[in-house]
């Protein structure tokens, strides 16, 4: 029971007997004031009565009050037989005057008695209550009210007695009538004081509320610092608190997140012209190459300047310097052009370019544009004769390995520097599962593939070095030829998305992934990439709620989704919103592909992934001694905010070996097993 209802209920109690006390006194007054003008009533009346039979005696003579014949005696059922009547004319007088008291009040008798006890004149009814419940007359108790006073005759002799005995039902309806105002009334009250209550309680509880929100906010990794402070003592101490505490974690964690940018700008970028170094261009090649999306094919360039000696002594180390950093700029320029291009700085005199999704032709146009910027910079400071940029540039593809890759790259460098003048030497990659295909070609065949059922899916699975356990398993797009070949999604992904077909292909793919998770008892978790060009269609955002809507009303299989870094970097608000919807299906969102940016990491906080994947070279690269304390700040960052480390593209038993020395929780890749296909959908 939430301190809400327990104040209310504590506080309605309270009211509740402080109404009945207060009504039970008020209704008790009114009764004993009723009771007493039952009796002042039939005694006054008694009293007013006796006089007024008083005065009409004693101007009757002695023989009227004393000699009647029997014959003349009233038969009437009201008035009494007595051994001395009266005469006719007091009779009537007598009766008249008790009539007119007895007719004009509420009473239940009026008797005129002689001193034997007889009844002269008599006036009664029954008492009959129709308008009061039986249990109202059951519980309130009135005495009847019996008065007398006497009437005297001629000489002042004593004649008669007048006894007036009240009605009860006049009274009793009288309080029936009390009572029923007395509940109207309080009932009205406390409606109106629960109200109050409730209003008041909620406003010293609303901050009360604001520090739960706060404590929830904590728990989920969040930092939010209130700024309007309670005005009850207790609550502000507590609100004081809670912020001082916030703080200092949120200080914490900025300082943290800061130190780690730090670091990584130092082990990953030149800093002499800004530029990614040998060691990032290494780790995103591995993670390239070993991914299955469109990224897993591109370009990569090597590129090396000659003649800086000579340039350096003519222009000295100041102009070079500044040479040097508008040739870097240009190289920025060139590697935009990519989707997650990389521009590097290899050494002092060695660059290169990494522009994934791109064909050689389409980034040989960016390059000589590029070439022909450079050239213009070398004009401009007079060294155009002296500096010669040569480079080497080849496609690449998924599963290729570095030192092939690095080969091909370095005999077309080789080639280039034979040449008089700066140029760059293309050549195309040479594999057995390239598919050369048209573009109605491949319409034809995506759209075949998805009516035979001939895309599949496979599944690699992430596991808990602790105890090998599985922690999910991440399905990969697969395709079949009609001779039975299986083709991976990094030969055929960038086509997809140049032929704009990528969004049925994605559908498809989550319906796959949501049948297997089904299927294989096995899969607790199950894995998929997810991309923000699909979900920036509101369609699509629309499609994948109601999938896993359905999905989590009829399967105990939790849902991963996942997207790239970079795309989350440059789609924050979206990606937010889907981690937040996941997260209400109690789903879960990772991050791929995870590498620190000039942004830092406080895009973590809005998105809230439950687990980030990064290339092992990450974790070996932070790990090196002298930024031994970068991956100190990595874990206490995530472990802060709740996000699970993953290592991928583990390869060897020497790898996992010593991931597990550095402290990572949990690997992927080909060590723990090459993806395999989970079987075509059945219908």
């Amino acid at each position: 029971m939430t301190l809400f209802k327990q104040l209310a209920l504590l506080v309605t109690l309270f009211l509740v007997v402080i109404l009945v006390v207060v009504m039970g006194l008020n209704f008790a007054s009114s009764q004993a004031f009723v009771q007493k003008q039952l009796h002042s009533n039939a005694q006054d009346t008694a009293a007013s009565l006796a006089l007024s039979l008083s005065q009409v005696l004693a101007t009757q003579p002695a023989q009227e009050q004393e000699v009647m014949s029997l014959d003349d005696v009233l038969e009437e059922s009201t008035v009494a037989a007595t051994t001395q009547p009266l005469s006719k004319s007091l009779q009537s007088t007598l009766e008249v005057m008790i009539s007119a008291i007895y007719d004009r009040g509420y009473y239940e008798s009026i008797e005129l008695i002689n001193d034997k006890g007889e009844a002269l004149v008599s006036r009664r009814q029954s008492v009959k209550l129709e308008k009061v419940p039986q249990w109202f007359l059951e519980r309130v108790v009135l005495d009847v009210a019996n008065a007398s006073s006497d009437v005297t005759g001629a000489y002042g002799s004593r004649f008669a007695t007048v006894v007036v005995k009240s009605h009860v039902g006049n009274a009793y309806e009288q309080l029936w009538g009390i009572f029923i105002d007395l509940l109207k009334t309080f009932a009205v009250l406390g409606v109106l004081f629960l109200v109050f209550l409730a209003g008041l309680i909620r406003l010293i509880l609303r901050s009360l509320t604001a520090i739960e929100h706060q404590a929830k906010a904590i728990t989920q990794h969040d930092f939010i610092i209130y700024d309007k402070v309670p005005f009850t003592l207790e609550l502000r101490h507590v609100a004081s608190a809670m912020n001082s505490m916030v703080g200092k974690v949120k200080e914490i964690f900025d300082k943290e997140a800061e130190s780690l940018r730090k670091y990584y700008e130092l082990l990953y970028t030149d800093t002499q012209t800004k530029l990614y170094n040998r060691r990032y261009v290494m780790m995103k090649l591995a993670t390239f190459l070993a991914q299955e999306d469109e990224q897993s094919r591109g370009v990569f360039v090597m590129l090396t300047l000659q003649g800086v000696d000579e340039a350096k002594a003519k222009l000295g180390y100041q102009k070079l310097e500044a040479l040097t950093v508008s040739m870097a700029q240009e190289l920025k320029a060139c590697a935009t052009y990519a989707n997650e291009g990389v521009a590097v700085r290899m050494n002092e005199h060695d660059y290169a370019l990494l522009l994934p999704t791109l064909t050689l032709q389409e980034a040989q146009l960016h390059l000589d544009a590029m070439m022909d910027a450079i050239a213009h910079i070398c004009e401009s400071y007079g060294v155009l004769s002296v500096l010669k940029l040569s480079g080497g540039a080849v496609s690449y593809e998924a599963n290729e390995t570095l030192k092939a890759l690095f080969s091909r790259a370095d005999f077309e460098l080789a080639k280039a520097k034979m040449a008089p003048q700066s140029t760059i030497i293309y050549a195309q990659a040479s594999s057995a599962n390239t598919l050369v295909m048209g573009k109605e070609e491949w319409i034809a065949m995506i759209n075949s593939s998805l009516e035979e059922n001939m895309l599949k899916v496979a599944a690699q699975k992430v596991i808990a070095l602790k105890d090998n356990t599985s922690m999910h398993h991440e399905v990969y797009l697969r395709m079949v030829d009609g001779e039975g070949k299986v083709y991976n999604a990094g030969y055929f992904m960038p086509v997809l998305v140049n032929l704009n077909l990528t969004d049925a292909v994605d559908k498809h793919v989550i319906e796959l992934a949501m049948y297997h998770a089904k299927l294989h008892p096995h899969i607790k978790s199950i894995a998929i990439n997810i991309s923000a060009h699909f979900l920036a269609v509101a369609a699509n955002m629309e499609w994948i709620r109601q999938k896993i809507t359905t999905f989590a009303n009829h399967s105990e299989v939790v849902l991963s989704f996942e997207a790239s870094n970079v795309q989350i970097l440059q789609n924050i608000e979206l990606f937010t919103h889907f981690s937040q919807m996941l997260h209400h299906k109690k789903f879960l969102f990772g991050i791929d592909n995870f590498a620190m940016s000039s942004e830092g990491l406080q895009y973590l906080k809005a998105v809230k992934p439950n687990y980030i994947k990064a290339n092992k070279s990450l974790f070996f690269d932070l790990q090196a001694q002298e930024n031994s304390a970068a991956n100190d700040s990595l874990r206490m960052l995530t472990k802060s905010l709740g996000i699970t480390l993953i290592a991928t593209a583990v390869e060897s038993q020497e790898q996992l070996t010593a991931l597990k020395e550095l402290g990572v929780d949990f690997v992927q890749g080909s060590v723990v097993e090459e993806p395999h296909l989970l079987g075509a959908k059945h219908v």
